[in-house]
């Protein structure tokens, strides 16, 4: 299990979290500054990730991994585990450079829904077609 502390912004307000992760199984946990826990799982990390974001609403963590444009490809989600995805850009083709592990510590402004992230990675498939 590997575990980075991130911050959360709930009703404006800041706090510190440990976010625990794992790769066999694949879950994910955090604990808040009050010691009240919470564990999902998914077929991945990054599943896991969303759908701990699902049973947190209001919850937004600033982290890659929280922000719109940012989801795995299925190579990376099999290579890496679902740790590492792409900052995508509508219109453009991943790169190598575009890999971030989705727990590294980026300003995310509001929240963003899982659906909202799922529909993005969609349009940015189309777009690459377009």
């Amino acid at each position: 299990m590997e575990s980075v502390i991130l911050e959360v912004i709930f009703n404006n307000k800041a706090e510190k979290v440990k976010l625990t992760y794992s790769e066999q199984p694949a879950s994910v946990s955090v604990v808040f500054a009050d010691g009240a826990k919470f564990t999902s799982t998914g077929t991945d990390i990054f599943s896991s990730f969303l759908s701990l974001r699902e049973r947190l609403p209001g919850y937004i963590f600033q982290c890659k991994g929280a922000k719109i444009n940012v989801h795995p490809s299925r190579m990376s989600s099999q290579m890496g585990c679902g740790l590492i995805a792409y900052e995508l850009s509508l219109g453009f083709p991943a790169k190598k450079s575009d890999l971030v592990n989705i727990f590294t510590p980026d300003v995310v402004k509001s929240e963003v829904t899982t659906k909202e992230q799922r529909d993005f990675f969609k349009n940015w498939m189309q777009s690459l077609s377009a």
